[in-house]
């Protein structure tokens, strides 16, 4: 962000994207960077909106806020799930607690009924990395309930 001319001059290679033993070279990252920025703001401002009423006060906000955080999620069949509830599931069915595909899919339609207060957490999570904050240093900006 402070000095994106040396960004643009660096070679900045991903790994996993490709199916392949070549290197991945990420191109104009120094243009790129600044707008996934926004693109998180957004995530986080779109579940926020969409999920406001929820609140009935700056604590309710903030109590949920403690609860957030970035974490990995997995596709698995079109359907995103956490990857921490994917492992759960993994490990419900070598423990045989998972022990059919009705069951698998009774497992799945749970995650999917969970899925945008995941969404909500992961999106505010990212929100607060991305900016260093932690929900506990927030305060309302007005004394009136949110």
């Amino acid at each position: 962000m402070e000095n994106p001319q040396q960004v643009a001059g660096l070679e900045i290679l991903a790994e996993g994207c490709e199916n392949s033993s070549r290197k991945t070279l990420l191109l104009k990252v120094d243009k790129a960077y600044p707008l996934f920025r926004k693109l998180v703001t957004l995530y986080a401002m779109r579940n926020l909106v969409r999920e406001f009423a929820r609140f009935e006060n700056f604590s309710d906000l903030q109590a949920f806020l403690k609860q957030c955080k970035r974490s990995a999620w997995n596709n698995v069949g079109g359907q995103l799930i956490p990857e921490d509830r994917v492992n759960d599931i993994k490990q419900r069915i070598r423990k045989n607690k998972i022990n059919s595909w009705d069951a698998l899919h009774d497992a799945y339609r749970e995650n999917g009924e969970r899925y945008e207060e995941d969404k909500l957490r992961h999106a505010l999570g990212c929100l607060l990395y991305l900016h260093g904050l932690k929900a506990s240093a927030l305060t309302p900006i007005c004394s009136a309930n949110i």
